[in-house]
């Protein structure tokens, strides 16, 4: 049996010789892109802001419309309304890349939001599995959204600036 010293020096000569992994968390910032962010976008509500989002994300119309289908059965089957005026339609894709894309509302959409908040903000999301930095994908958006993302987000005037102001949300 060890004592509590043998154990202290164990310790002490693994975490020496073998560093803590880092874990990598998925982060939305990698799948977005200046022709992936719409601002002032004229929708009437999430349906609209997904057709809008699919363009964005597609190679071309006929994809548009098969990126959009699986999205908008997610959302009516269950509503992606994260709160603080956010909203994160979401569907798996087998086949494609992960990707989004991020529609800023030039007025608030009447929403289905759990706190009240009118919707400001989509961030959509395509991936390829729903695997764990899927779901972690998704935590990171609430993340984001707590940290006021559709407001400081509504403030951009260029997909760059939106972009920038994204990376100073910064959250784990």
């Amino acid at each position: 049996d060890l004592g509590p010293a043998e154990i202290a020096r164990l310790r002490a000569y693994i975490d020496r010789t073998l560093p803590e992994r880092e874990t990598r968390r998925p982060r939305l910032g990698e799948l977005l892109a200046p022709p992936r962010v719409v601002l002032r976008a004229m929708c009437a509500d999430v349906e609209d802001v997904i057709t809008v989002a699919s363009a964005r994300l597609a190679r071309d119309r006929d994809q548009a419309r098969v990126l959009a289908q699986p999205l908008l059965e997610r959302e009516q089957a269950a509503p992606s309304a994260v709160g603080a005026g956010v909203v994160a339609p979401h569907a798996i894709v087998p086949g494609e890349l992960a990707r989004a894309a991020l529609v800023v509302t030039a007025r608030p959409l009447k929403g289905r939001a759990p706190d009240g908040a009118p919707i400001q903000l989509a961030v959509v999301l395509v991936e390829p599995a729903a695997d764990r930095s899927h779901l972690e994908r998704l935590a990171h958006v609430a993340r984001l959204a707590a940290r006021g993302l559709a407001e400081t987000l509504g403030a951009a005037r260029s997909a760059e600036q939106a972009l920038k102001l994204l990376a100073t949300l910064a959250v784990t």
